[in-house]
């Protein structure tokens, strides 16, 4: 068998049966579809039994919820194919998705074969522009140079995601690459991904892009709040300067600590929407003595008022006032939505 699909599920009925669709009306046929329903608690299940039951090429598997980087484990130890893709519930594919991923490996054994996708509102759609070379057979130090060398530069849209590859599932054998079962925001996939950088040989991306990235989703795990995101956010800053260690990467910090900078303004937005104004104090105030959230706003210097101004309050340790202040955006901002 050529390729093995990997999708985990939960909760996941709004959108299930359309990705189903999608994937089961590829043009590439030599597949198997390992359906994992991750113990929803809505009719994904009997979503996928109909499915199962109709498609001889679906391996249904029926859990416990354990969480998505676990589910794919399972998906991973299930998979005969030749090469590995994932799919998430929530999207869909264009019918040559794996063709298009498929057709290089016919010349050539790739460890990863990547491609550009597409972030699809409701009617309409954009393709994110990649720095990472395009047909071009990426050897080690290319890899290094171009891929990994993403992560600390405020990352690239087509190194991170599962979704937009296939993986030689003997190179992932051979390196023993699963998912930890990681809490931070994409620290799943973008953990898995790191490490499986740092031991490949060769890579190619194709300019094609015949994934849709369902941005229309409230609720993903990118929008959601979970308590421990500021502390995921916190150690993956720390993983990356630890492994820089030995790549020995010039970083510019202004780039380095953009995601990280922006992403826990995001979160403590998000913590004074889930715990109110009053409540939301108590909570974020270890944050805003966190050093390496001053060190962001050092790095970054944004030229906005009010991030100015945050910065000025972080720095002299004016807790209270730069709170008040992520109340003030936190309003304002509540204020244009509506």
């Amino acid at each position: 068998m050529m390729l093995s699909i990997i999708l985990p599920v939960y909760n996941a009925e709004k959108y299930l049966e359309r990705c189903l669709k999608s994937i089961l009306s590829q043009l590439f046929f030599d597949f198997e579809l390992i359906l994992i329903n991750d113990g929803s608690k809505d009719s994904s299940n009997i979503i996928c039994e109909t499915y199962a039951n109709k498609d001889n090429r679906i391996v249904y598997i029926d859990q416990k919820n354990q969480g998505v980087a676990m589910a794919r484990n399972v998906g991973l130890k299930q998979a005969k194919g030749k090469y590995i893709g994932f799919v998430d519930a929530d999207d869909e594919v264009e019918n040559d998705m794996f063709l298009n991923l498929i057709k290089p490996t016919n010349e050539k054994e790739f460890d990863v074969v990547i491609s550009h996708y597409k972030i699809c509102e409701e009617n309409t759609f954009h393709i994110p522009k990649t720095r990472v070379p395009t047909n071009i057979d990426l050897d080690k130090k290319e890899i290094k140079e171009h891929i990994l060398n993403t992560y600390y530069t405020g990352g690239d849209p087509v190194v991170p995601a599962l979704w937009n590859k296939i993986y030689n599932s003997k190179f992932l054998k051979r390196q023993k690459l699963l998912f930890q079962n990681q809490k931070a925001v994409r620290a799943s996939d973008y953990w898995f991904n790191f490490k499986l950088f740092q031991h490949a040989t060769s890579v190619l991306v194709i300019k094609n892009a015949n994934y849709c990235y369902n941005n229309s989703v409230t609720g993903s795990i990118i929008n959601s709040f979970r308590e421990n995101q500021f502390i995921g956010f916190v150690e993956s800053q720390k993983r990356l300067l630890d492994a820089n260690e030995n790549f020995q990467f010039k970083i510019d910090y202004n780039k380095f600590y953009k995601p990280f900078y922006d992403n826990s303004n995001q979160f403590i937005l998000n913590a004074i929407s889930k715990k109110g104004y009053i409540n939301g104090y108590k909570f974020i105030r270890p944050i805003l003595k966190n050093e390496r959230l001053k060190s962001a706003f050092k790095a970054i210097l944004n030229k906005k008022i009010h991030l100015k101004l945050i910065y000025f309050f972080l720095k002299n340790n004016m807790i209270l006032a730069s709170y008040a202040l992520y109340c003030v955006w936190h309003l304002m901002s509540s204020t244009i939505k509506k």
